[in-house]
């Protein structure tokens, strides 16, 4: 196992405060070309696990995505990696917790704009269960962004929110494509769908704790064409 010598972005914006735009984007631009990397693989390789906690960054400001452990081989209906199953509340989508097996590539989006939510707000967003009930009372699941971090965009808040739809369907349907958007180079349609029918358990399926202080082992970039779970951060 490689040791990697950084902090997660879960303690630097614990102990830092919300982060403006720029900073943000110099941390998800690595993590956003890993998971369309692993997108792209046949068959595609779904993380599952994205989070603040599993995205280091290194005093010469390389960014490592880590922790496959529940990672997924192949699409909807595949089974685990491992054979595992879990959720981090605020982080995985709502389809992960039905331990149904349908996550795919856009589950991993939805963890991807979470994880953006939190960067920018340093407020851990309502789980996907909370959130489901307070849209099926008509009531807003989310703290808009611009409320907390004035410094965000319409249009960047707007990407976000996208991803971290409820139902996959309404996400972006890749990672290039949430890029566009958090960087204004696309126009944002969300088409409307019939009103919410899914069955999910009340609490979520446990997950092992992952210690902030813990250093899990990144995607082996040797056996790859390119290292897209060790990208350094752009200036």
């Amino acid at each position: 196992m490689e040791f990697i010598d950084g902090v997660s972005v879960w303690n630097i914006v614990v102990s830092k405060g919300a982060m403006s735009y720029l900073q943000a984007m110099r941390v998800l631009e690595p993590v956003l070309d890993a998971v369309a990397y692993l997108h792209r693989q046949n068959p595609p390789v779904i993380h599952r696990d994205i989070k603040p906690q599993n995205i280091l960054v290194t005093r010469g400001r390389s960014v490592y995505l880590v922790d496959f452990g529940i990672a997924k081989v192949g699409g909807g209906g595949q089974k685990t990696a491992t054979g595992a199953r879990g959720v981090t509340p605020g982080f995985s989508p709502p389809e992960q917790y039905a331990g149904t097996g349908e996550t795919d590539h856009r589950s991993d989006i939805y963890s991807l704009g979470a994880t953006a939510y939190f960067m920018l707000t340093g407020k851990v967003p309502p789980g996907a269960i909370d959130r489901w009930n307070k849209e099926m009372a008509g009531q807003a699941s989310l703290e808009p962004i611009r409320s907390v971090n004035p410094s965000v965009s319409p249009q960047v808040e707007q990407a976000i929110f996208m991803a971290m739809a409820l139902r996959k369907e309404q996400r972006f349907n890749s990672v290039e494509e949430f890029r566009l958007g958090l960087k204004g180079q696309t126009v944002l349609v969300q088409q409307p769908l019939p009103p919410m029918q899914m069955s999910v358990p009340e609490q979520p399926l446990p997950q092992p704790s992952v210690s902030p202080q813990s250093m899990p082992q990144p995607f082996p970039a040797q056996s790859m064409q390119q290292p897209p779970v060790a990208g350094g951060a752009r200036e």
